[in-house]
C-alpha cells in the first residue's frame, strides 16, 4: 500500500471464492470512534491474523486507531474476495438486538450506524464516582482488553487518578481485581488497568500469553501487575486505607462480577441514597457487612 505499509491477510481466505465475516459490532475498548469494533476491525485485524494485528497496532500509534483500520480496511476491500458480513447487536443483558446482513459495499457507511446503537445498550456502572470497584473476574472472555474500558472509563494507554484530570465517567478511586475467568487461559491482559489484585491471580498468568497480546496490541500499560495481596480481605482494607478519606463507612463500594455482567450489584451503604434516587436501580436487600470465608476471601457476586 501507499507509504509501503505491508497488510498481512489470510493465506486461506485470500484463496477462498468469497468471505463473508460475522462479528458483534461495538465500542471499541481502545478508542472513540464511529467504526468501534466489528466487521471492518474483523477483516483488518482477525483475518490479519497475528502478523496483521501487529500491523495495524503498529500503524494506529501514529496515524490513530481510526485512520489506520480505514487505511488498512481499504486494502481489503480492494483486494480480497469480500462479498460481506453478518453484524450482530447485543443488549445490555448479552441479549442479540440486532443482526443485519450486510454486502461489501455497505459495510463501511452501516457500521458506524450499528455501532452508535450498540453504544446505547452497553452495559454500564450507574454511578459517576465509585471509590472502590471489585471485579471478581477478568479475561479475553469479557473484554479485549480483560475489562471493558468503556465501562471503567479508563484507557489502555493510561489513566489519571485525580477526579478533576480524569477524561471519562464513571470515575474510580481504586479497582481491586481478584480473579482470572477460567477461559482467558491465563491472558490477564488488562490487569494493568487495577491498583490491586491478589497473590492467587498473580499464580495463574501464563506470562506468554500475556505478553504476546500486550505486544501485539502495543497496549503495554494493562500488563503491568498491580499491588498483590494474599486475601481478599487484605487487599480491600488496603485500598480503602488509600482514599482520600479513609473512613470505611463512608466509602462507595461497588462489586461486580465483571464488566459484561452489570445486572446485579453488591453496593456499601455509602450509596443507599443513590441506589434509592435512581430510576434504573432497585433495591433487593438491606446493607450487610461483607461475608469473607475462612480464607479471607470473598465469593463470587451472585447474579441469581
Amino acid at each position: 500500500m501507499k507509504g509501503g505499509q505491508d497488510v498481512p491477510w489470510s493465506r486461506e481466505a485470500l484463496a477462498a471464492d468469497g468471505v463473508i465475516v460475522i462479528n458483534r459490532v461495538k465500542p471499541h475498548t481502545d478508542f472513540d470512534g464511529p467504526m468501534g469494533s466489528g466487521l471492518t476491525k474483523m477483516l483488518v485485524v482477525g483475518l490479519g491474523k497475528h502478523a496483521g494485528a501487529s500491523a495495524y497496532h503498529a500503524a494506529a500509534l501514529t496515524l490513530g486507531y481510526e485512520a489506520a483500520l480505514m487505511r488498512l480496511a481499504k486494502v481489503v476491500f480492494g483486494r480480497a474476495p469480500i462479498l460481506g458480513g453478518v453484524a450482530i447487536v447485543e443488549n445490555a443483558m448479552h441479549d442479540t438486538a440486532c443482526v443485519e446482513v450486510l454486502s461489501a459495499d455497505t459495510i463501511p457507511g452501516r457500521e458506524p450506524e450499528l455501532c452508535a446503537e450498540a453504544a446505547t445498550m452497553m452495559p454500564a456502572l450507574p454511578f459517576d464516582e465509585i471509590d472502590l470497584l471489585i471485579v471478581d473476574q477478568i479475561g479475553k472472555n469479557i473484554s479485549g482488553t480483560g475489562m471493558d474500558t468503556n465501562t471503567i472509563g479508563r484507557g489502555v494507554h493510561g489513566y489519571n487518578l485525580m477526579p478533576g484530570d480524569a477524561l471519562a465517567k464513571p470515575f474510580i478511586w481504586r479497582i481491586f481485581v481478584r480473579g482470572l475467568t477460567p477461559e482467558t487461559h491465563g491472558n490477564a491482559i488488562g490487569i494493568g488497568l487495577a491498583e490491586a489484585t491478589t497473590k492467587r491471580l498473580v499464580a495463574e498468568v501464563d506470562a506468554a500469553a500475556l505478553r504476546t497480546n500486550v505486544l501485539t496490541s502495543r497496549a503495554v500499560q494493562c500488563a503491568k501487575l498491580p499491588m498483590d495481596f494474599a486475601t481478599d480481605a487484605e487487599a480491600i482494607r488496603a485500598m480503602l486505607a488509600s482514599l482520600p478519606d479513609s473512613d470505611p463507612a463512608k466509602a462507595r463500594v461497588v462489586h461486580i462480577r465483571d464488566t459484561l455482567s452489570l445486572g446485579t450489584l453488591d453496593v456499601s451503604a455509602a450509596l443507599a441514597a443513590k441506589v434509592a434516587s435512581h430510576p434504573a436501580l432497585e433495591s433487593l436487600g438491606q446493607a450487610e457487612p461483607m461475608k469473607f470465608g475462612a480464607d479471607g476471601n470473598l465469593s463470587l457476586l451472585n447474579l441469581d
